[in-house]
């Protein structure tokens, strides 16, 4: 084939496809959640290594679960006139360029890096990760390919570059996706709807029937356990590692490779799975809130070796079937109030967050113990409802 030939059928094979893409906006906004999704796993693992004072790691790792959700912040932003795609995400950039330049700029300038983190939280609080985040492993069909291929790209740049030069570069290509989305236009979201007030969702919340109020409580205990280790999860488990933070981050990075890859071929199969039975629904939640109720005590006890830690993030990512039809449960019970109780939620998960970072600080394994005794006892709340 001459190269005229192959340039016309490169060209006829570029026009054919070209109408199914998405936009050139819609991809670069992809790019920029999941890259974020990807390297903020890394933050409190990164204060560690830089040698930021435990408690203060602690209380910064400890806050993220419950900060870094966009339910509490929707008021507010609508308030001062920036709850639109843009705003938020204007607000991301602008947090994550903080964390590029942390680092690099707080010793020149005898300004803690804890603190420079500190700031850019609140940017990127509010943007709340719009899209699949890899810190959460809430990944649906057909949205695989990006939080993996995201770890993917961070994988090679940790090993070779250490935990902190490698996440600072992850952080610079996540500012510049940033401000290129910005550049192009951000896809417009729909319309949130107007949730009602606190005081009718807790009017309404008090004439439920006792099996949707364990409901309710199943899952309100779960999360808290969850809250308690919240991203510690990852900087733990790096630690344990010992003291090559580049090979743990490497392997960290590997291993939420394999829970995003189960999470998401688990969820290719739940439609079919749930058509099984009327069992099955149970039964799925159930497995999900056993998987938070052990993991945290896995990631303690298991030895810390690589194959170890991968296989306790697939049990992760499976349970992420699990915990979406928990969620599916949740939301059908909620109905109009959904986001009244999510934002609720993500205010009863501050302390929790709180306590755990301070016990991170001073005795990590027992904030482990704990995130299962309260996850556990969101278990057993379940298992009432279920046996009613």
């Amino acid at each position: 084939m001459s190269r005229s030939a192959a340039v016309e059928t490169a060209r006829s094979t570029a026009e054919r496809v070209a109408p199914h893409l998405p936009p050139e906006r819609v991809v670069v906004t992809r790019a920029f959640d999941c890259a974020l999704g990807a390297a903020a796993w890394f933050v409190p693992a990164l204060l560690l290594v830089v040698g930021t004072p435990l408690p203060i790691v602690g209380l910064f790792g400890g806050l993220w679960l419950a900060l870094v959700r966009p339910e509490h912040y929707v008021r507010l932003l609508r308030a001062l006139g920036l709850d639109s795609p843009f705003a938020r995400r204007a607000l991301g950039v602008a947090g994550v360029t903080l964390w590029t330049l942390g680092p690099v700029a707080g010793p020149p300038t005898g300004t803690p890096v804890w603190l420079w983190f500190s700031v850019g939280l609140l940017g990127v609080a509010p943007y709340g990760g719009v899209g699949d985040r890899p810190d959460a492993i809430t990944v649906v069909l057909g949205r695989v390919f990006g939080p993996v291929l995201a770890l993917l790209a961070l994988t090679p740049v940790l090993a070779a570059g250490g935990l902190v030069a490698g996440v600072q570069v992850a952080f610079a290509v996540t500012a510049a996706l940033g401000v290129l989305a910005l550049v192009l236009g951000v896809p417009l979201d729909e319309t949130p709807t107007v949730s009602p007030s606190m005081s009718a969702f807790v009017e309404w919340a008090e004439r439920l029937p006792p099996a949707e109020r364990r409901l309710l409580l199943a899952d309100t205990w779960a999360r808290t356990g969850l809250a308690v280790v919240g991203p510690l999860f990852v900087a733990f488990s790096i630690q344990r590692l010992g003291d090559g933070f580049a090979e743990g981050a490497e392997v960290i990075a590997l291993s939420l490779v394999v829970a995003t890859v189960a999470a998401g071929g688990t969820h290719r199969v739940l439609s079919r799975i749930r058509e099984l039975g009327s069992w099955t629904t149970p039964l799925l939640s159930v497995g999900g809130l056993l998987v938070a109720t052990t993991a945290p005590l896995a990631v303690v006890l298991v030895p810390a070796s690589p194959p170890a830690f991968a296989g306790t993030f697939a049990a992760v990512g499976v349970a992420q079937g699990g915990w979406t039809v928990l969620e599916d449960e949740v939301t059908d019970t909620l109905g109009e109030h959904r986001d009244t109780y999510r934002a609720a939620r993500a205010l009863l998960l501050i302390p929790p967050a709180v306590v755990g970072g301070l016990l991170f600080a001073v005795a990590p394994r027992t904030a482990f113990v704990l995130s299962s005794v309260l996850a556990g006892v969101g278990t057993v709340s379940y298992l009432r409802r279920v046996a009613r």
